[in-house]
Order: structure tokens, then sequence, then C-alpha cells
């Protein structure tokens, strides 16, 4: 099964942490991580990590995680044929979540939600 997890800026991306790790303890497993610069932010803040990595440890270097550059539009994940079985938005803040509600959304959600 393939998972995209996307960490957004709202507070609480310990969460989205947690959710790698945990989706990444299952065997037959590809997940792809896209981190916006706001959560980079809060990691940094709440966390005091420098990098999603780091936060991961030894977990970011497994064959089964793919990170992603938010900024970067040519990555698989940003392509409409890029599929995937189920995508994560962790914390999915307020605007977040009216953004999808109010379908002003990016290629990778739109994707999943109308395939989906």
């Amino acid at each position: 099964m393939c998972f995209l997890i996307a960490l957004s800026g709202a507070s609480g991306v310990i969460y989205g942490i947690e959710a790698i790790k945990y989706i990444l303890s299952f065997t037959e497993i590809e997940l792809h991580c896209i981190i916006s610069e706001a959560a980079k932010d809060i990691l940094t803040q709440e966390l005091h990590f420098t990098s999603l990595k780091e936060a991961l440890g030894d977990l970011a270097k497994s064959p089964k995680l793919k990170i992603h550059s938010n900024k970067n539009f040519f990555s698989e994940v940003a392509s409409g044929s890029f599929h995937f079985n189920a995508m994560i938005i962790s914390l999915c803040s307020a605007n977040t979540l009216s953004l999808l509600s109010s379908h002003y959304i990016n290629a990778d959600d739109g994707c999943c939600l109308n395939f989906g």
C-alpha cells in the first residue's frame, strides 16, 4: 500500500511524526511525505529539531519512506498520475480544512479527493 502524508503548519507536528513512525512499522508500506515551510518552523520551535530527518532518526533512512520537497512541482507525488491508497494531512488546521472544503486545493490533495 502507498500512503501520502502532508505535514501542515498547524501546531502539533509531533502527531504527524508519530503517524509516520506508526505507518512505517507495517511491512508492505510505501510512504511519501511532504512537509510545509510552516511545519518546518513548528518542528523547530516546538520540538527543537532542525529537520524532519533529524526528528525521525534512523527511520528517515528507511527505504519505505520518501521525503519530498513542498517546492518541487516535478516530484512524482505532484503528478496526477501518481497512485496512492490514502492521504493524511497532519495536523489539519482550520485554514487547511477550509481550503479543502472550498475546493481551493493543490494538485496532491485534489488528486486524492478526485481519484481516491
